[in-house]
């Protein structure tokens, strides 16, 4: 017997870093090499088996997977949360007004997903790395 499930994935784009005197020193333009161990730390956080971030420069990418909108919603703000965490110890922060999100479902409902307090939008397509992502993924 087959059951029917819903799975929903969301991809949170995280807008440009503002960054804190020692994160300016060693920022992707100044000291690559530097700026990747000081990124590298958060990429090797141990994170639910859902949830991924990905990274290119300074433009980091949460792609999470879930079965229900209660538990994308809980494992989002989780994520974020462990994120936002991670940018405060580096003297990081994040542009809430370039973060959006987009939702690959059917739900028509937006689940509500906040970035310390700031509501983030749910876009129905972005542009990333030059490519055009939509949430119909076409």
């Amino acid at each position: 017997m087959w059951h029917r499930t819903s799975i929903f994935f969301l991809l949170v784009w995280c807008g440009s870093l503002e960054m804190g005197m020692p994160a300016q020193f060693c920022s992707q333009r100044r000291f690559p090499a530097l700026w990747n161990l000081v990124a590298n730390e958060i990429l090797n956080q141990v994170l639910p088996d859902n949830v991924h971030i990905q990274a290119f420069a300074d433009d980091f990418v949460l792609v999470i997977k879930a079965d229900t909108n209660k538990s994308l919603v809980e494992d989002t703000q989780s994520t974020i949360t462990q994120f936002s965490s991670w940018c405060s110890e580096n003297e990081l922060a994040i542009s809430t007004e370039k973060t959006n999100y987009i939702l690959f479902s059917k739900m028509v409902r937006s689940p509500k997903i906040t970035w310390n307090g700031c509501k983030i939008n749910r876009v129905k397509s972005f542009k990333y790395l030059g490519i055009h992502v939509d949430d119909r993924l076409n």
